[in-house]
C-alpha cells in the first residue's frame, strides 16, 4: 500500500482550509487568504505566491520553503486537488498559442480577492540574458505587443522615477499609446512599474485603470523562471481589463520571448 505524507496544514473553522465561496479562479474563497497570511509574509510566500521580493526569513519561511519537495498535490477546500510540484522537479508545462506552437508561460493565476494576476514563464536563457528583454528598448518592443499589434518604444528610462512610453500599431491602422512609471529596479532580478493607457498626445488617460507590474527573475540551473504579477486598483478595474482581453494579449505577447532571447 502506498503512503501519504501530510504537512504544512492551515485549518479553518469548517475544516476545509479555505473561505466560503471557493471557485477554480478563486482557490482561497472569500477572505480565505487570511488563513495563510503567515506564509505570504515569508520570503518564500513573497517570491513564489505574490511574485515579489523581500519577506521574513524565520521559521515560517523555512517551513514554507520545505513545502514543495516530495509533495505531489495540495488539498484546497471543498473543490479538491491542485498539482503543486516545483518547476525544477518536472519539465515546465508550456502553454500553446492558438497556432499550436509552444510558449514560455507555464502558469497563470488570477486571484480576485488579492486583485492580482500572476504569470510564470520558463526561458532557456540565463537571468542576465532574460533581463535584457526589459532593459533593452529594442528587445522590449519585439515582444511587448502581441504579434498583430507590434510595439514601438519611444522613451526608455529604466531607473526609479524614470518613464517608459510606447505605442502599439493596431490592425485597423490606429495606435494604442501607453506609459510606465518606473518604481523600483534591481538588475537583473527585479522590476516594478505602474502601467497605464495614454491619449493620442501621449498623456496619461485618466478614464482608464492603472496597474502595477512586478517582475522577478529567478535562476533555475542556468535557465530563468520569470514571474510577472499585475496588481489591479480594484475588482472593477480587474474585471474591466480582463474583459478587454488583457490576459490573452499578455499570453500572446510573451509567446515571442523565446525567439527574442534566441536571437
Amino acid at each position: 500500500m502506498s503512503r501519504v505524507r501530510i504537512h504544512n496544514f492551515s485549518i479553518s473553522l469548517d475544516g476545509f482550509a479555505t473561505g466560503e465561496g471557493q471557485a477554480l479562479d478563486k482557490p482561497f474563497g472569500h477572505a480565505g487568504h487570511r488563513l495563510h497570511e503567515w506564509m505570504f509574509a515569508t520570503r518564500f510566500g513573497r517570491r513564489e505566491v505574490l511574485g515579489e521580493a523581500g519577506g521574513t526569513e524565520g521559521v515560517d519561511h523555512v517551513m514554507a520553503d520545505r513545502h514543495g519537495p516530495g509533495i505531489g498535490a495540495e488539498i484546497m477546500g471543498r473543490l479538491g486537488v491542485a498539482v503543486a510540484r516545483r518547476p525544477h522537479e518536472r519539465p515546465p508545462r508550456r502553454r500553446r498559442t492558438p497556432e499550436g506552437t509552444n510558449m514560455p508561460v507555464t502558469d497563470v493565476a488570477k486571484d480576485r480577492s488579492m486583485l492580482t494576476m500572476t504569470l510564470t514563464a520558463e526561458l532557456d536563457a540565463p537571468v542576465e540574458r532574460a533581463w535584457k528583454l526589459w532593459a533593452d528598448p529594442r528587445q522590449l518592443e519585439r515582444w511587448w505587443g502581441p504579434p498583430e499589434c507590434p510595439a514601438t518604444v519611444v522613451d526608455h528610462d529604466l531607473t526609479p522615477g524614470g518613464r517608459v512610453t510606447y505605442f502599439m500599431a493596431l490592425p485597423d491602422g490606429t495606435r494604442a499609446n501607453g506609459w510606465w512609471n518606473v518604481l523600483r529596479v534591481e538588475p537583473p532580478l527585479h522590476l516594478e512599474f505602474e502601467d497605464g493607457f495614454a491619449d493620442d498626445a501621449g498623456e496619461p488617460n485618466p478614464d482608464m485603470p492603472v496597474t502595477t507590474g512586478i517582475v522577478d527573475l529567478h535562476d533555475d540551473g542556468g535557465r530563468t523562471r520569470m514571474v510577472i504579477s499585475t496588481r489591479f486598483q480594484s475588482a472593477e478595474a480587474m474585471d474591466q481589463l480582463l474583459s478587454m482581453g488583457m490576459e490573452e494579449g499578455i499570453l500572446s505577447a510573451l509567446s515571442q520571448m523565446d525567439t527574442v532571447v534566441a536571437a
